[in-house]
């Protein structure tokens, strides 16, 4: 066999390899996002109760486009726990998708967001002590290997992206 239909062959395995290697952690990624996401639907729905509480203790001195700002995100979040326990997380992906697709503004604005809350959210827990700190030594054989798969997953993904194609 020639050198170059070797290179070929070797290269094709590869490629089929990454796209194997990158489904499984994709249907990973999406059966654990399925098994969390009831939590995540419940946080929602207790965050849109709160809003909604606030919305009934404001000053009826608020002006009328506050309380109606105010009532729209508790409505907004509580459309979120809804999609978040009717759908499943291909479909919940697609639809972030297609929202950043067609108003990546608001998109980069509420990741931008979204991140300033996680931290804020993180170093709360860190000063009050609730979290230890992360301790390599330890970790177990299993925390491992899903660090591994992560990284071929991101590799691969990465690859994918830069060729063009989707995994």
């Amino acid at each position: 066999m020639p050198q170059s239909q070797t290179v070929k062959t070797m290269g094709a395995e590869l490629v089929g390899d990454a796209k194997s290697i990158g489904g499984k952690a994709a249907d990973r990624l999406h059966s654990e996002v399925d098994s969390r996401k009831a939590s995540a639907a419940e946080h929602a729905k207790t965050v849109s109760n709160a809003i909604g509480r606030v919305t009934e203790d404001l000053d009826p001195q608020t002006p009328t486009w506050l309380r109606s700002g105010i009532e729209q995100g508790a409505a907004q979040v509580q459309k979120l726990a809804q999609a978040l326990e009717q759908k499943d997380s291909r479909q919940l992906m697609r639809d972030v998708t297609a929202f950043a697709r067609t108003s990546p503004g608001t998109f980069l604005g509420v990741c931008a967001a979204a991140g300033f809350a996680a931290a804020r959210v993180f170093q709360a827990g860190g000063q009050s002590g609730m979290s230890p700190p992360f301790d390599p030594s330890k970790t177990d054989i299993v925390d491992q290997q899903t660090a591994a798969a992560d990284a071929q997953f991101d590799l691969s993904a990465n690859r994918a992206l830069a060729g063009g194609t989707q995994i």
